[in-house]
């Protein structure tokens, strides 16, 4: 039985930096403005944090829901690889079922993190500083802590949405290979099984490229923010910023964002390789056994044991980067004053 999903939130509001500029051009014709500025600022995001709550129990509860389904199918399949046609059958049928719902479930969690990105997205892009140079720092500083918090949660929360994403790529898997057992109730040709092991070189290499990256096979892969190059990349600023006399608030701010892209990439990287593992797993159940050790179904399936064996490696390490990240962050923070 499929779970209930969780009743999606009401519309987020959507967030103007209007009221706020007009108060910033008036700034110098009364004494209580900066107040009012100030004002201005915690309401907006005050409904920004609000949002971001229902947002984040919503994909939670998607991704709970997503979960769960996973799980069933696995266990329905794995029951199924005894043999017997009414467990392949049924299999089949919560494979398919499984995966249509985790199309709706991955859709559902993306539209909503759009949603919520758009809804204060101009706001989150304005220049306080700028706008009103003349503004006290405490009230700078609050405004800039709180939308940190926000856009920090944000990207914790977008690797929920794209975990969704690998579960129907699991389900897809699952999906064919149920559907093979039933619909043809032979062993697979050399020629299929051949074409099953390259699949999944390609599927592999496919995840790893666009979750974490492989610098071997495809330099600086993996994406701006999460990529294993990126990942180097941030860890040596926080390394630098670290060791400097004096932290500046920006300094601390900008490290931050940083160490929560590690977070989010730490986390990527644990789910990639659970995809990665579960493809493997089909794939290798999918070919019949007497054709794993012919000669262009081994080294497919070699290549691609290689490539999941790379990034299981890049998480471990990821992982043990991170820890040395919170170190460092932890005395950037007290260089920097902040509490």
């Amino acid at each position: 039985m499929l779970p209930t999903l969780p009743t999606p939130p009401a519309a987020y509001p959507v967030l103007s930096d209007a009221k706020f500029k007009q108060l910033a051009a008036a700034y110098d014709t009364n004494s209580f403005m900066p107040e009012q500025i100030k004002v201005e600022l915690d309401r907006n995001m005050q409904t920004a944090l609000a949002s971001l709550a229902a947002h984040q129990k919503y994909i939670e509860g998607l991704a709970d829901a997503g979960k769960q389904i996973l799980l069933q199918t696995k266990a329905a399949v794995t029951k199924a690889d005894k043999g017997q046609p009414a467990d392949q059958a049924a299999a089949l049928k919560v494979a398919f079922n499984a995966e249509r719902e985790l199309i709706k479930i991955a859709k559902l969690a993306h539209d909503d993190h759009q949603s919520f990105d758009g809804a204060w997205n101009q706001f989150r892009a304005l220049g306080v500083k700028n706008v009103a140079p003349k503004l006290p720092d405490n009230y700078l500083a609050d405004f800039i802590r709180a939308r940190e918090k926000v856009m920090a949660d944000g990207k914790l929360i977008n690797v929920k949405v794209a975990k969704l994403e690998q579960y129907t790529v699991q389900a897809k898997a699952l999906t064919k290979l149920s559907a093979d057992r039933v619909g043809t109730g032979r062993q697979p040709t050399a020629n299929e099984a051949l074409t099953t092991a390259e699949q999944l070189e390609e599927q592999i290499k496919d995840q790893v490229f666009k979750s974490m990256g492989n610098e071997r096979l495809k330099p600086g892969s993996g994406g701006k923010n999460i990529g294993w190059f990126s990942v180097g990349k941030k860890m040596e600023t926080i390394q630098r910023t670290a060791g400097q006399k004096a932290v500046t608030q920006q300094d601390y701010a900008t490290a931050q964002q940083y160490y929560v892209n590690m977070q989010a990439a730490v986390k990527t990287y644990k789910a990639t390789v659970k995809t990665l593992d579960t493809l493997s797993a089909v794939a290798q159940r999918a070919i019949a056994a007497p054709l794993l050790s012919s000669p262009g179904v081994a080294g497919a399936l070699a290549n691609a044991k290689t490539i999941r064996d790379e990034a299981a490696a890049v998480s471990t390490q990821a992982q043990k980067v991170l820890e040395e990240a919170t170190k460092l962050m932890t005395t950037i923070k007290k260089k920097a004053g902040v509490k």
